[in-house]
């Protein structure tokens, strides 16, 4: 079973937006994410903007990626944050940075429109990766 850790400033909304996404892509993937920061505690717009194309954060838990284990295929970074603290994630075999914006930094008064954006470009992002891993 391939393995991806997706790490992002505070795991509050970017990593655990694209765990749930990539949980939908691609169920036979083992998935977890963690803050390069600190642990945050799960936008409540996440769980919204997942629920509208059918995923799920029932059993997220955020947390500090001093508390990951175990090694990975691959590390997704997200955030300037992450990149700046692992280059390369020592825990896994490959890194790849992907930075994304933070939805709650939007100039926008459309929030919901911010974190919809933002999981249009992850899904986007994650359907072409797994698309390069098709034999």
């Amino acid at each position: 079973m391939p393995s991806v850790i997706v790490l992002c400033s505070a795991n509050s909304i970017r990593s655990p937006m694209a765990e749930g996404l990539w949980r939908l892509q691609a169920p036979d993937w083992k998935v977890e994410s963690a803050g390069a920061l600190g642990a945050g505690r799960l936008h409540p717009m996440v769980v919204q903007v997942l629920t509208e194309v059918g995923g799920e954060m029932d059993r997220f838990l955020s947390r500090d990626v001093s508390e990951v284990r175990g090694a990975f295929d691959l590390a997704v970074l997200l955030s300037e944050e992450a990149h700046e603290r692992f280059p390369l994630v020592p825990f896994a075999a490959q890194t790849l940075f992907w930075p994304m914006p933070d939805p709650t930094a939007s100039s926008s008064r459309d929030r919901l429109g911010a974190f919809r954006a933002l999981r249009d470009k992850l899904t986007a992002a994650i359907k072409s990766f797994l698309a390069s891993k098709d034999p």
